[in-house]
């Protein structure tokens, strides 16, 4: 991208005189599939200070410079003036210039290529790595034929049939489907990064929490989003002296959101498990984790008349069980105690809310055979704010 700028000043002062005008250039990434992100990107986001000695109505070239946009999404340019002197704008010009396509492929959902949509530039060396990014096994005889078949690192995957051509190594955990289907035949859902076992995880940054497809850190198939909102927050029936729902308050103890780190939600038990109740009426950590129901109400032991309610508490709740937390330690935090939970009440003391239908799409990963998903807790900054829901504390 090309940048130039060009000033017309106009003022009273017909001496030399100083003007400071800045060319502010911050890029954004795009939509994921369907669902706009528009997160900031700091990489390659700047201000160009452009300070210029000259005289007025007169038109000078400030400055020009290319810079690299890093990822796909969009990007927003304005001037600012830092003086006190007027400073008009005039024939702003910003050029894209995109880079050179040295090869375009299309694929069918399995991974067959689509030949007569796809190119490929003249002079630019073979590209083995084709579909998932995966490297082709292709012209390995002498007579220039080959197998055609992706190496996924586990197995071979074969495009031509959409199917592998031996037995998956985890064929015990699937015994409902055939050993030699790909994808659990659908590859607009499942991504299979090692020819094992379709993969997903979750990354929560607070005030939402994105489900992916893929190996942990790979951002590249996004899945669903939803709202949710972690840490407390004055209210009415509340203890809190101002809102912790930061990022930087991960170390409060019962205060601030879940604390970064690695954790795991365990899909073994059964989803329609309910929490049980303590003596004190606090719902009591299930030895095994997993997801589970909340309770509406509970007896409370010599009370014929009264009993314990959780409203305030939503339907399902499942355990992160912690892996390696980073944001804290166990002398700041209770770091075995966070929750994800469907509650909408405005506010936690270290766990976090979310949207109802995460719940679904936790079935539906157990469903298709998965006994565990990868969550990782990281905020943007210190800064971030950890309130993404719409409900408003009362």
């Amino acid at each position: 991208m090309m940048v130039y700028l060009c000033r017309y000043n106009s003022t009273a002062d017909a001496g030399i005189f100083t003007c400071i005008t800045n060319l502010n250039v911050l890029f954004f990434d795009a939509c994921a599939l369907w669902r706009k992100q528009f997160n900031f990107i700091c990489q390659q986001s700047q201000y160009l200070q452009l300070s210029v000695i000259g005289s007025p109505q007169t038109i000078t070239l400030l400055g020009s410079s290319m810079i690299k946009a890093p990822a796909n999404g969009y990007v927003y340019i304005y001037v600012s003036n830092e003086s006190r002197n007027p400073v008009y704008i005039d024939n702003f010009l910003v050029l894209h210039q995109p880079g050179r396509i040295e090869e375009e492929t299309h694929y069918y959902p399995f991974g067959l290529i689509q030949e007569g949509i796809s190119s490929k530039a003249a002079t630019t060396l073979e590209n083995k790595h084709k579909y998932n990014g995966k490297e082709l096994q292709s012209k390995e005889f002498s007579d220039g034929s080959g197998v055609e078949w992706l190496d996924f690192g586990a197995r071979m995957y074969d495009n031509q049939i959409g199917r592998w051509h031996v037995l998956d190594p985890l064929a015990s955990k699937f015994p409902y489907i055939s050993p030699y289907t790909a994808f659990n035949n659908n590859p607009l859902r499942f991504k299979d990064p090692t020819g094992m076992e379709p993969e997903d995880w979750i990354l929560s940054v607070g005030s939402k929490v994105y489900w992916y497809g893929g190996n942990v850190g790979d951002k590249s198939n996004l899945i669903a989003t939803f709202n949710a909102k972690s840490g407390n927050t004055p209210h009415k029936d509340g203890d809190a002296d101002k809102n912790y729902q930061f990022g930087k308050y991960q170390k409060v103890r019962d205060m601030g959101p879940t604390t970064e780190g690695q954790y795991l939600i365990n899909l073994k038990p059964s989803f329609d498990r309910v929490a049980k109740a303590g003596s004190d009426g606090e719902l009591v950590r299930s030895k095994q984790g997993g997801v589970e129901k909340i309770p509406d109400e509970v007896p409370i032991p010599g009370d014929k008349e009264n009993v314990w309610t959780y409203e305030n508490w939503g339907t399902n709740r499942a355990y992160l069980s912690p892996v390696k937390v980073t944001g804290a330690t166990s002398k700041d935090r209770d770091i075995t105690s966070f929750y994800l939970h469907d509650s909408e009440k405005g506010y936690t003391h270290g766990c976090t809310e979310v949207q109802t239908e995460l719940f679904d799409k936790l079935a539906e990963y157990k469903k298709a055979g998965n006994e565990k998903i990868d969550v990782i807790v990281q905020y943007p900054d210190k800064n971030a704010s950890t309130n993404g829901r719409k409900k408003k504390t009362p």
